[in-house]
């Protein structure tokens, strides 16, 4: 369906999807794209769940931000508090 799109701007992950772009002027034309996609194969999309212009978000355990990429802490921290094995 995003044809193109998808790592030009577009990731998918099962039924999210993660627009990119250097310049918010980018980010509006990539909005505008994957809107006239939606409507040209009948996708809808439901409001609340849609997140504009973050900074920093939570994708496949990982932390992402214009800066870097981390882990997740709530995922590592049961490795974390792991007790290390005791061998005999």
């Amino acid at each position: 369906m995003f044809g193109t799109l998808i790592h030009h701007g577009v990731l998918t992950w099962l039924d999210d999807l993660l627009g990119y772009a250097v310049t918010e002027d980018d980010l509006c034309d990539l909005f505008d794209a994957v809107m006239k996609r939606c409507a040209q194969y009948g996708f809808k999309l439901h409001p609340a769940k849609c997140i504009f212009f973050p900074r920093t978000i939570k994708r496949s355990g990982r932390v992402i931000s214009d800066e870097d990429v981390t882990h997740c802490p709530e995922r590592t921290q049961d490795l974390v508090d792991l007790t290390p094995p005791v061998t005999g």
